[in-house]
């Protein structure tokens, strides 16, 4: 599909040949203005994929901006991790936190940060570990009551599983990143949320791009 001029609506976690889903080239556009925005003025950039899995970001990032060098860095349980690297030997994957040890241009974390069961001290981490941009996207969120955990049953997707992730308060969220020194810079609205049963209210996927205040 990346090869092709077809549009960016596919999602690499989905077995459908479908190349025009609406909702997964929002996701990847959304992407690539925030990896433009990273890059402004920057003949490389370097970036942190937070459960990134098996590195697809790596190949749509060089889609996306194909002149850019990309120094490309993922975070994932080692079965992925260990394939990444055997598919991208220039890229670095990781999967302990030893990444978190150096500053990246732009830590992205997508539809991952709400399965840290300590999801402050994650968002923590990665706040401390951008000198430039943060994104934080996919993630549940609601506006109108508490925080709370649901299952997850991705079969659809070829997860034969089931796992246990936060629906985030937006306020919540928001006042939790504050006091780590990240500034909004803008919102987005990633996708629509699958129906969750017995939840106290639906969940809208968001993302939130940060950047760290300067102390």
């Amino acid at each position: 599909n990346l090869e092709t001029t077809l549009p960016f609506g596919i999602s690499p976690e989905s077995s459908s040949e479908e190349s025009a889903n609406i909702m997964f080239h929002n996701i990847i556009i959304t992407y690539g203005y925030v990896l433009a925005l990273a890059s402004r003025q920057k003949s490389e950039l370097s970036l942190l994929d937070w459960g990134g899995g098996i590195g697809h970001y790596y190949l749509i990032s060089q889609k996306l901006i194909p002149d850019l060098i990309i120094d490309y860095h993922c975070k994932d349980v080692p079965t992925l991790a260990e394939y990444g690297q055997e598919l991208f030997p220039k890229a670095h994957f990781y999967s302990d936190e030893s990444c978190l040890s150096r500053k990246f241009d732009l830590v992205f974390a997508s539809g991952s940060l709400q399965y840290s069961q300590n999801w402050q001290h994650t968002l923590k981490a990665l706040a401390e570990a951008t000198s430039g941009y943060l994104f934080i996207t996919r993630l549940p969120i609601v506006h109108q009551v508490a925080s709370y955990v649901m299952v997850q049953r991705p079969y659809e997707y070829g997860y034969n599983t089931e796992y246990l992730g936060w629906c985030l308060n937006k306020d919540e969220f928001l006042s939790i990143a504050a006091s780590f020194n990240l500034r909004l810079i803008r919102e987005f609205i990633s996708q629509v949320s699958p129906y969750v049963n017995n939840a106290p209210a639906q969940p809208q996927y968001w993302g939130f791009l940060f950047a760290p205040i300067k102390i």
